[in-house]
């Protein structure tokens, strides 16, 4: 008998090889794709409710100001997983997977953006490189100004 490499049967002793170890990994990915891109989009969804409204709206803010390009990249992962199984296996759980990574990629670039535009407009800046990775060390004070009055009165400094 003439065995083929996507046989799932393997000689005695060895750990079968071929297509049902690359359809579990498949499945894995599209799996993991849709829990990233619905977590991302659960966290979008946040953004609905006005900020203070309930905790879950609360948390999503919170979430968004601190891992926005994070969770950019998160989505980004999640997309390419989908599409890369999407592109080898056609099958409808992966064009889901497909879709709600792309829609989590889609709002997750949307809000970050907006994060940035207001930011801008209020006079500051962000770099989404350093954003990624978290300060170490805290960022020294610029100056520091040491008070000797208060209302006209002298400050004891004992």
């Amino acid at each position: 008998m003439h065995q083929t490499r996507d046989s799932a049967e393997a000689p005695t002793g060895q750990a079968p090889t071929g297509r049902p170890a690359w359809r579990a990994r498949r499945v894995a990915a599209v799996v993991l794709a849709l829990v990233l891109g619905v977590f991302v989009i659960a966290l979008a969804a946040g953004n609905l409710f006005p900020a203070g409204s309930n905790g879950y709206a609360t948390l999503s803010s919170v979430a968004w100001m601190w891992l926005g390009p994070d969770l950019v990249i998160l989505s980004l992962v999640a997309l390419t997983l989908a599409g890369v199984v999407l592109g080898h296996n056609g099958r409808p759980l992966s064009s889901v997977a497909t879709v709600v990574a792309l829609a989590a990629f889609a709002s997750s670039s949307l809000i970050t953006s907006i994060i940035a535009g207001a930011t801008h407009r209020d006079g500051g800046s962000v770099s989404f490189f350093t954003a990624l990775w978290p300060k170490v060390a805290p960022v020294a004070a610029d100056h520091t100004e040491t008070y000797t009055t208060a209302d006209g009165q002298g400050i004891s400094t004992h």
